[in-house]
């Protein structure tokens, strides 16, 4: 970081935004300063912003050696994200992207469900599909912001429960394949089983329809009819 942006500039421009949003009538915490904590005497900054309207609080932080941490967090749930920052024009855009979408998120426990998910035959890019208490969404795989916390390597969907944070407005704008799938405005599903894959069939209330799909070897089905029976009940065909 001393050679791509100086510590005091990036430091001070935190600041200047601190108080910017604090003249916007946001909830600014004093800019802290200290050390990281793991005995290297590095120096770090922090800060948090919030407003009564949030689901969730942000955090700040940055150390001196360039890796910026950001932290969403409400009375239940912390999820972190941590990069490295490459100058100060990166820096900003990060902090005012973060306070901009602050208001639109929330933190929910969700549970991936299936890697390898297409949104039909003609769809040839893999995403996430994720069970969410009130939807079901499908992301495609690539550089996706609304979840923020980021899978292990060797990571299965069978070992998949987060707490993530959720920006649905996000989600549909990242690509149009991307769904958000309210279950309340499901007329009827049905999960159906084949040899190499598997899918998912839903008519919408207003009359649009999705298909999901996902190779066999996924834990999907068993896990989308344990989760969406209770919730769909008879409107769920297996």
């Amino acid at each position: 970081m001393r050679k791509k942006v100086g510590w005091e500039a990036a430091t001070a421009l935190l600041a200047q935004r601190c108080e910017e949003w604090a003249r916007m009538g946001l909830a600014v915490s004093p800019l802290r300063r200290g050390d990281d904590g793991d005995g290297d005497g590095r120096a770090t900054v922090t800060a948090e912003v919030g407003a009564p309207g949030w689901a969730a609080t942000l955090a700040f932080g940055l150390n001196e050696s360039g890796l910026a941490a950001i932290a969403h967090f409400d009375a239940m749930y912390e999820v972190w994200w941590q990069g490295r920052i490459r100058s100060l024009d990166h820096w900003d855009d990060l902090l005012s992207r973060e306070v901009e979408r602050a208001p639109r998120i929330r933190l929910v426990h969700g549970q991936l469900v299936a890697l390898s998910c297409t949104s039909g035959w003609l769809d040839m890019r893999h995403g996430d599909l994720w069970v969410l208490p009130g939807a079901l969404v499908r992301i495609r795989k690539g550089r996706i912001n609304t979840f923020t916390h980021a899978y292990g390597t060797g990571h299965t969907a069978r070992k998949a429960a987060y707490t993530i944070v959720y920006d649905p407005a996000a989600i549909l704008a990242a690509h149009r394949t991307n769904k958000v799938i309210p279950f309340e405005e499901v007329e009827w599903a049905r999960l159906s089983r084949g040899f190499t894959t598997c899918g998912l069939t839903l008519h919408m209330s207003d009359g649009t329809r999705h298909k999901l799909l996902w190779q066999s070897g996924e834990p999907a089905h068993r896990l989308l009819t344990d989760r969406l029976l209770p919730v769909l009940g008879p409107r769920l065909t297996t």
